[in-house]
């Protein structure tokens, strides 16, 4: 999970509980075929990216970092897929009513596997992650909506006062100086 609000709803994985099992399964799917180049890539490309992701003393885990490695464990979610639909159709040549069945079953498992995970990203970060107050601030949205106000006055002699502490970082208002008209 991450606490990064500006990167990630804050707690959320990478992968949702399915594919993080999907993941897993075609990790080991790749460690037990790791003989085959294609599996021994994929499992080096994780192992050597989660490296420094492991050595890096700030906020683990980080999205940030987690990207590099990102690609590769949607690979062993697809490899475990994969994995999944083939010893499913070596079950199912047994059969002709098992192969039609096993298509409609397998096609209605992966169409709700990934619409349920897709309503549920949409909704962590459309409405939980959009309307949270670490992104509000995260964002310095409270810059712009003043910049949209100083930007609506048609006065041209205005002149505006921002409050500053005594921190020499706290009086840079970059936000505000790229938003506001000059």
């Amino acid at each position: 999970t991450d606490s990064n609000a500006l990167a990630n709803l804050t707690g959320r994985s990478l992968l949702e509980p399915a594919l993080a099992f999907l993941f897993w399964l075609g990790l080991a799917s790749s460690l037990y075929r790791i003989s085959r180049p294609p599996f021994a890539f994929c499992a080096i490309w994780w192992a050597v990216l989660m490296i420094p992701i492991f050595l890096t003393p700030d906020r683990f885990p980080h999205f940030s970092r987690l990207i590099t490695v990102a690609p590769v464990a949607f690979l062993f979610t697809a490899i475990a897929l994969d994995w999944v639909v083939d010893g499913l159709g070596r079950l199912a040549r047994r059969s002709l009513l098992l192969q039609q069945v096993g298509r409609w079953v397998l096609a209605i498992a992966i169409v709700l596997l990934y619409g349920t995970v897709a309503v549920g990203v949409y909704q962590d970060y459309f409405f939980r992650w959009s309307n949270n107050h670490n992104v509000y601030e995260d964002f310095h949205t409270s810059m712009v909506e003043l910049a949209d106000l100083m930007n609506a006055d048609q006065s041209t002699n205005a002149v505006y006062v921002l409050a500053c502490s005594g921190l020499a970082s706290a009086c840079n208002h970059y936000t505000l100086d790229f938003v506001h008209r000059q």
